[in-house]
């Protein structure tokens, strides 16, 4: 892995980096992988050995196979989900135990 480069910028302007990783794919050729994501700190870790997934039919399309890259999103998206879930069923809980209630008292109020 080479040291970051400057990739972009932040909604503030401030400059993000993200690694520069070459690697020799099971072809011979040598190929370059910038992820996706990128962060405001430049980390300079030149000569670092990091652990690269491929397709062997298209290397292009690397990526760096470590916890951040490979489960946060899954994960990030599993949790969101399963928030959004709960809070939908308990509103529908909620809903049906006001329906209850309500037909409750209407029931209630023609008896009288």
């Amino acid at each position: 892995m080479e040291a970051t480069r400057n990739y972009g910028a932040t909604l503030q302007g401030a400059p993000t980096h993200a690694a520069v990783v070459r690697f020799t794919a099971a072809d011979g050729k040598e190929y370059t992988h910038i992820p996706d994501v990128s962060s405001e700190a430049a980390v300079d870790e030149s000569g670092t050995t990091v652990r690269i997934l491929y397709d062997p039919k298209a290397p292009n399309r690397a990526m760096i196979g470590d916890f951040y890259n490979m489960f946060l999103g899954p994960l990030l998206t599993a949790f969101f989900g399963a928030v959004f879930g709960i809070v939908g069923m308990v509103g529908l809980l909620f809903a049906k135990f006001l329906d209850s209630r309500s037909k409750e008292r209407t029931s209630t109020q023609h008896r009288n």
